[in-house]
């Protein structure tokens, strides 16, 4: 798993993996919600850690530009 992922990104897709599983074997249209609703939260999810790290490195290299450190940059 890559460092930028968070502890909640990490959970939904734990809850997600098991409300497929389930899904799998009960084939409900309720288990199937479920799992769909999970997997969308977890994408979006994903994308919010995804735009943190970009956020993050952006922030780093406005601070190294700002200290004339173009090495960095």
């Amino acid at each position: 798993m890559p460092r930028w992922v968070s502890d909640k990104t990490v959970k939904l897709r734990e809850d997600r993996d098991a409300a497929k599983k389930r899904f799998l074997l009960i084939r409900t249209r309720h288990a199937r919600e479920t799992w769909r609703k999970l997997n969308t939260d977890l994408n979006e999810s994903y994308r919010a850690d995804e735009l943190a790290l970009l956020q993050n490195q952006m922030d780093e290299l406005q601070e190294a530009d700002n200290r004339g450190d173009y090495n960095t940059t």
